[in-house]
């Protein structure tokens, strides 16, 4: 599992999966996130992350915490929709609350094919079943 700044040796050099294929949006992605890491200005997914883990730790209005983090709850790009979820457990620890489309949000985490996010989802669910207990039967049934 890799946080965010962490890339692969391929993710590095240009010859990981994106370079290989030359074409389309991955290789354009692939080429901007290397410019980026050579002139010192970060990774916009690593940005996002701090965002949105920043978000869920240190806004004291909930409801303008929640709304990009729920947004990005249903972001494609697992990294993203990770940050999103340690977003959700900080904001129930913060605030003792959880929305009830971060909760929908969790579950779907729980069941993800992609490990990170389940492992994601299973932190979620335990800080809101420790700092919301009343919404944590709704988390697992």
């Amino acid at each position: 599992m890799r946080g965010p700044g962490k890339r692969s040796e391929g993710e590095k050099n240009g010859t990981g999966a994106a370079a290989e294929t030359g074409t389309g949006a991955a290789s354009a992605s692939a080429a901007a996130t290397e410019s980026a890491a050579r002139s010192g200005t970060p990774d916009f997914r690593n940005v996002v992350w701090y965002a949105l883990v920043a978000m869920g730790l240190f806004e004291d209005d909930y409801e303008f915490a929640a709304t990009p983090v729920l947004r990005e709850a249903q972001e494609s790009d697992a990294l993203i929709r990770g940050a999103a979820l340690i977003a959700i457990a900080h904001l129930a620890r913060v605030h003792g609350r959880v929305a009830e489309t971060a909760i929908e949000a969790v579950i779907r985490a729980l069941n993800d094919p992609n490990e990170y996010i389940r492992g994601q989802g299973e932190a979620a669910a335990d800080d809101i079943e420790q700092f919301v207990p009343d919404v944590h039967v709704r988390v697992r049934e």
